[in-house]
């Protein structure tokens, strides 16, 4: 919130709840702006919290505002305010960069596997001296599959 201290005036209220209410001039617009955040949430981004979480009631360009003074919001949410309440759930930095995209490996591997027809098929028994698990893969591609069940006819031989 580094343009809201050192940018913005504030007012603070105690009834019906404590809050802060930050008003300044937006950078790129030059109008002037009001953002309104509970106590015990300032309290808990100034402990560390992302601003994301302390503050999840607040839109993205309000969010914004608060740290760099800009609020970006096309002209369609400027002509139209929306009225009720928004919650955005942004995930941290940490979700985004483990789990958003695969890595060109696992793409490629993707493809491979895709185009497969998966004619040449082994399967490893366990091996319990060696502690090699069963498994059953395509021997072209690597693709993983669950081992089938045995045919219960075909050991009796009924077939």
């Amino acid at each position: 919130m580094n343009y809201a201290d050192n940018n913005c005036t504030y007012t603070e209220e105690y009834e019906p709840e404590h809050i802060y209410t930050f008003t300044g001039t937006v950078i790129n617009t030059g109008k002037e702006q009001s953002v309104t955040v509970k106590a015990p949430d300032l309290f808990k981004y100034r402990q560390g919290a992302y601003i994301q979480d302390a503050f999840p009631y607040l839109s993205p360009p309000e969010r914004e505002f608060l740290l760099s003074g800009h609020m970006f919001i096309n002209e369609y949410e400027e002509k139209h305010p929306i009225k009720e309440e928004r919650t955005y759930n942004m995930p941290d930095i940490h979700d985004m960069t483990s789990d958003a995209y695969p890595s060109v490996s696992e793409v490629l591997e993707m493809i491979d596997q895709a185009n497969c027809e998966h004619k040449d098929m082994e399967y490893q028994a366990y091996e319990p001296d060696t502690n090699v698990p069963e498994d059953y893969h395509c021997l072209d591609c690597g693709k993983q599959f669950d081992i089938p069940e045995p045919d219960e006819d075909e050991l009796r031989g009924d077939r």
